[in-house]
């Protein structure tokens, strides 16, 4: 039996660079494509746009200064809960800002 944090996941600049994650594209049921699964915000839609176009976008947001300036210094769960919420605030729908001002912010100790 095995874990893991899914730190791999965060899809950091460092990560991506070395080929340590994955690079692949999530499809959602409804064809949405993320770029990065971990995260909210998608990149276009497989029913409608061609897939090098997807891939070309993903690629990019892979490589978006906002997303390797917010991943680059996480080194703890913490971090990337923080980083996290602010790439999903950065390219998320406005129904997942919505949705993301509704949760509570995690204070240790509560």
């Amino acid at each position: 039996m095995t874990s893991t944090d899914n730190l791999a996941l965060r899809m950091s600049p460092e990560l991506i660079a070395e080929g340590v994650c994955l690079p692949v594209l999530q499809i959602e049921p409804d064809g949405a494509v993320r770029a990065m699964a971990a995260y909210e915000g998608t990149v276009g839609n497989v029913l409608t746009d061609p897939p090098a176009e997807l891939w070309r976008r993903a690629v990019a947001r892979w490589d978006d200064p906002f997303v390797r300036e917010t991943l680059a210094p996480v080194r703890t769960m913490r971090e990337w809960a923080e980083a996290t919420r602010a790439i999903d605030l950065r390219f998320g729908t406005e129904a997942d800002r919505r949705r993301i001002a509704r949760r509570p912010v995690f204070v240790p100790g509560d």
